[in-house]
């Protein structure tokens, strides 16, 4: 196509005013695409090689079964707001976090736990819950007369769902296992906005490991808060090993496969 003298000039003057105007990419913005794309590169880079080489459950080959109560060795800290999931450096293990296990540890394992369909019918009992758990006493601090731990239970011998657990102070564990959690993370991970976690389920008087579970969570949005988005929360659909709904929670799926309850259901 040709051109007049006239034309041509016109359209060297536009194009010199787009590029003054920045309508144009820059250095800066085409350097800054470069270097985001890099860094989610290196990201899935990262967590995939965890998923792969590292994440993962130990189980027995069946659960071990007739178990009356377990210890929870190190109850989590809750929060009741929502800051520490939008928190990058909160180490406090994002993969196996849960409000529900935070809020109420001496209850969290005495209930049954189901899957409900749409409709709220239930269509599987994926757990049973313990004649009793037990807890570090917070109360007993360094004190030498206080009693170190507390026993929760559902406060009677037949026990009905909608009863509410009820602790005991005592100085002596019943428990034969206990299951605790560490968050396997470190800051470079963080960075990348990946973090990892394990449970595990011991037996207290070998302790030996009879289960673990390794699991890793990445957030794909690298931290992004618009809208009120939750990151840490959000991580959480993008994990290895996966959370199954048939599992009915990141807990109680686990344990359930490792340690059986002895008691009868409350359904």
């Amino acid at each position: 196509m040709k051109y007049c003298r006239k034309q041509l000039h016109q359209i060297l003057l536009i194009a010199a005013l787009v590029a003054l105007s920045g309508c144009g990419p820059s250095r800066d913005q085409t350097a800054q695409a470069q270097a985001q794309r890099a860094h989610m590169e290196e990201a899935w880079k990262r967590f995939n090689h965890y998923c792969k080489n590292v994440a993962g459950d130990k189980l027995p080959p069946e659960p071990i079964k007739g178990v009356e109560g377990i210890f929870i060795m190190k109850p989590r800290e809750y929060f009741r707001n929502q800051e520490n999931y939008s928190d990058q450096f909160w180490m406090g293990d994002p993969y196996g976090y849960t409000s529900s296990e935070a809020s109420s540890p001496g209850g969290f394992l005495l209930y049954d736990k189901f899957i409900s369909n749409h409709v709220g019918e239930v269509i599987k009992q994926v757990f049973t819950g313990y004649e009793f758990i037990e807890t570090p006493n917070p109360e007993a601090g360094n004190r030498s007369d206080a009693d170190r731990f507390l026993r929760w239970t559902l406060g009677r011998a037949k026990p009905q769902p909608d009863d509410e657990p009820v602790s005991k102070p005592t100085n002596q564990l019943l428990s034969r296992f206990g299951y605790t959690w560490d968050d396997l993370s470190n800051p470079e991970d963080r960075k990348y906005w990946i973090a990892g976690g394990r449970l595990r389920i011991v037996d207290l008087r070998t302790n030996e490991t009879v289960g673990e579970r390794i699991g890793y969570v990445i957030d794909p949005g690298q931290g992004n808060t618009s809208g009120g988005r939750s990151p840490w929360l959000f991580a959480n659909d993008t994990a290895c090993p996966k959370f199954e709904i048939s599992e009915g929670s990141k807990v109680h799926g686990f344990i359930s496969k490792v340690i059986a309850s002895s008691r009868e259901s409350l359904k």
